[in-house]
């Protein structure tokens, strides 16, 4: 289990006709709304993380631990926190 949110964007296909003279005409064009692209991980308490801004028995009553502090990500089931190297 990932803890995670789709990214997802707008395509437009556009056909143009070019002249001889280089101006452009347009023949067809398609939108492709909110077309799928990858999911990105999500950090435990930010803002993008549904605990965000919870009150401690807002978080107890949906099963969170409050004295959790978050910053880290759930990825495959399991606790990810990134580190700054150390150079």
């Amino acid at each position: 289990m990932t803890y995670s949110s789709s990214l997802s964007v707008d395509i437009r296909h556009s056909i143009l006709n070019a002249d001889c003279a280089g101006y452009e005409t347009l023949v067809k064009e398609t939108i492709h709304p909110k077309v799928p692209i990858a999911d990105v991980p999500v950090m435990v308490k930010s803002e993008f993380c549904r605990l965000h801004g919870l009150t401690d028995i807002q978080l107890a009553h949906n099963l969170e631990d409050p004295n959790d502090p978050g910053g880290y990500f759930i990825i495959h089931g399991k606790e990810k926190v990134l580190q700054r190297s150390s150079r």
